[in-house]
């Protein structure tokens, strides 16, 4: 089982996240369930700690239809981007910002600790351990380290 968050930072505050959980048997995905959230009309007794809503940012409530409609809309028109999976990694990875923290990941049976280096195009991510090897990560909890 793998979870994958990517989290939407503004500034040093968490905004929002993106969680993937899926199940791979072997070299095969099951399932993937993909979440989305964002903080959006929050006060700030309603954030954990270290969180940030639009609201807090914009001085203003937003409408949850417009927002859910607007998200959508972007979806809808990066559909075909699917058919080109290679840009939609480059541009991941290009905004992600566990890169290039270091990382770890905690597996089933290992914890892997290193700076992240890249995605590869199975969707692996490439840690480089303090050994200088790269390892390539597909499931586990990744958390950034405050080094």
């Amino acid at each position: 089982m793998l979870k994958w968050p990517n989290d939407l930072v503004l500034g040093n505050a968490k905004l929002g996240g993106i969680l993937v959980e899926s199940k791979t048997q072997g070299e095969r995905v099951s399932f993937a369930i993909l979440g989305i959230g964002l903080n959006v009309n929050q006060g700030k007794a309603q954030l954990p700690p270290g969180a940030i809503s639009m609201r807090l940012v914009s001085g203003k409530r937003h409408d949850l239809r417009a927002l859910l409609r607007a998200i959508l809309d972007q979806i809808r028109s990066s559909f075909d981007d699917l058919d080109h999976p290679s840009n939609i990694i480059e541009d991941w990875w290009r905004n992600c910002i566990h890169r290039p923290p270091r990382v770890q990941v905690t597996l089933p049976e290992d914890i892997v600790t290193g700076i992240s280096r890249a995605v590869d195009e199975d969707g692996n991510l490439l840690i480089e351990t303090g050994d200088h090897r790269i390892r390539k990560v597909n499931e586990g909890s990744l958390r950034i380290l405050d080094d």
